[in-house]
């Protein structure tokens, strides 16, 4: 059976419970939470007018002001931005009301679900904000299927589904949305078994820029599966397919060991060693230097089934080396490993820049830039490595994808990374940032476009569209998806597909 057949239809009791049946559409009674009456508007709110025509005397309204700002809240307060107006959308038909609304008022849109993105993508000045973090839901719908909703973090789902003894296939901090995580790629512990996030996205609706939800068909689908959110329309609704939860998380965690030139020969920038490892392994770590001595912390994660994963071939040199910065932690479930990780909570006024690059096969100065980039950076300044990869990611998935191949066939992603608080550090950091990248990204034309950070002056992406989508042929047969959908060119985000062009209101 098509999946996507499940979304055609929705019980009356599924609906006035703002859940969906089978795969129905998430059909709620509330417009939301900004209406009319003034005591609902966060102060500071402008009440507009009704969004729909029809709808007047409701008095369904969108907030600007103040009040726009203090509903948009972001991961990264260095691109903290404030939109025109703003819309919580509670239901799909919320979300097609604020469509419509915006292409009558010639507004371009951007979508916040948990306002992860480290580029602040999730908003923009000078749009239409449509806020989905109350569409939260993470059910089953079959054995091995699950419909979640577009402002879900995985935590949700992580509960959801070891219920059922499945797991997702999720980063590694829980906090993080499903939909920015599936629909540019998504990478975390389990992707060397299992593949990315995007390749369990078996079904999505879409509003698109008429204001109507519909389900996928292939090629939108495939556009989705790691094109990047908030481009091709607002997704109110993900079907995604679920794996059987590991037995055991075993956790090989280091902290503040130092490293050198060898060791990191050894097993940092070895790719034999990466393709040998056992696919249930993966892991992160952070390199910096401390008085001159390059240090790292981090972790190795075993999912698989061995009872002794660190006597495994490959695991018997490392862990002896680490040994005495190292500890071992076993966790019965992902669930009781992502709360033991925590995340990092919004609102916290972190700011932040970083970029990175797959590294494919290993360039002969790769150890001699990162320690260079880790020892000539400021104390806030670590080079991380996202080793979830191992050049053993699924090559040939379930479904067609939008991924690029770099994405693929990288050992490991590599970048620099700094945190500060104090916007008075602002150009101080990013310089850091952009020094410590330059020569890291220059070693390979493939990157990550959801641990990006854009800068007017630094980090500027002119090869975008080949780094972040895998070349011409496949960012051009998404920008044929995106016309099609958006003819408009409403929906915007930052190195989004389409992002260079202005809109066309005049088109639709």
């Amino acid at each position: 059976m098509d999946d996507r057949r499940l979304l055609s239809s929705s019980s009356p009791r599924a609906r006035s419970q703002g859940v969906l049946a089978a795969l129905g559409l998430l059909v709620a009674s509330s417009f939301l939470c900004l209406r009319a009456r003034s005591k609902t508007i966060p102060q500071g709110g402008v009440a507009l007018g009704a969004i729909s025509s029809d709808d007047a005397k409701s008095g369904v309204t969108v907030v600007a002001g103040a009040a726009a700002g203090s509903l948009v809240l972001l991961r990264n307060a260095a691109k903290q931005t404030t939109p025109r107006f703003v819309v919580v959308a509670r239901s799909s038909s919320d979300v097609e009301e604020a469509v419509r609304y915006a292409r009558r008022e010639r507004l371009r849109v951007t979508v916040l679900a948990t306002g992860h993105d480290y580029d602040g993508r999730s908003c923009g000045a000078d749009t239409l904000n449509i806020n989905t973090h109350q569409m939260r839901w993470a059910r089953f719908v079959g054995p091995d299927l699950m419909s979640v909703g577009p402002g879900t973090p995985w935590m949700d789902v992580i509960e959801a589904a070891l219920e059922a003894g499945m797991a997702p296939v999720a980063g590694y901090d829980a906090s993080v949305g499903v939909s920015g995580f599936t629909l540019g790629g998504g990478h975390g512990p389990l992707s060397r078994q299992h593949g990315l996030g995007a390749d369990h996205l078996v079904a999505a609706t879409v509003v698109g820029a008429d204001g109507i939800a519909r389900a996928a068909d292939d090629r939108l689908l495939r556009a989705l599966r790691g094109g990047g959110g908030g481009t091709f329309g607002i997704v109110t609704e993900l079907v995604i397919r679920v794996v059987p939860a590991p037995k055991q998380v075993t956790q090989l965690g280091f902290k503040n060991a130092p490293v050198d030139e060898a060791f990191m020969d050894r097993f940092f920038h070895n790719a034999t060693w990466w393709k040998l490892l056992p696919p249930a392994w993966a892991g992160w770590k952070n390199l910096w230097c401390k008085d001159g001595v390059p240090r790292a912390t981090g972790v190795y994660l075993y999912t698989g089934d061995d009872p002794n994963p660190l006597d495994l071939e490959s695991m018997r040199d490392l862990y002896p080396a680490l040994k005495d910065y190292a500890r071992v932690d076993a966790f019965p479930s992902l669930l009781h490993f992502a709360k033991h990780l925590g995340s990092s909570p919004l609102g916290s006024h972190a700011r932040q820049s970083i970029a990175n690059v797959f590294v494919e096969t290993i360039h002969p100065n790769l150890t001699d830039l990162v320690l260079k980039a880790a020892c000539d950076a400021t104390e806030d300044l670590t080079i991380f490595y996202n080793d979830v990869l191992g050049g053993d990611v699924i090559k040939n998935p379930p479904y067609p994808s939008a991924v690029a191949t770099g994405f693929r066939d990288a050992l490991f992603e590599v970048g620099a990374n700094v945190f500060w608080t104090n916007p008075r550090d602002d150009a101080a950091n990013v310089q850091a940032s952009y020094e410590a990248n330059k020569p890291l990204v220059d070693i390979a034309p493939a990157s990550y476009l959801n641990e990006w950070t854009s800068h007017p002056r630094h980090l500027r992406v002119d090869d975008w569209f080949s780094r972040f989508y895998g070349g011409k042929e496949n960012y051009d047969a998404l920008l044929r998806v995106k016309t099609e959908i958006d003819p408009c060119n409403m929906f915007w985000v930052r190195h989004g597909v389409g992002s260079d062009q202005p809109s066309f209101f005049d088109r639709c």
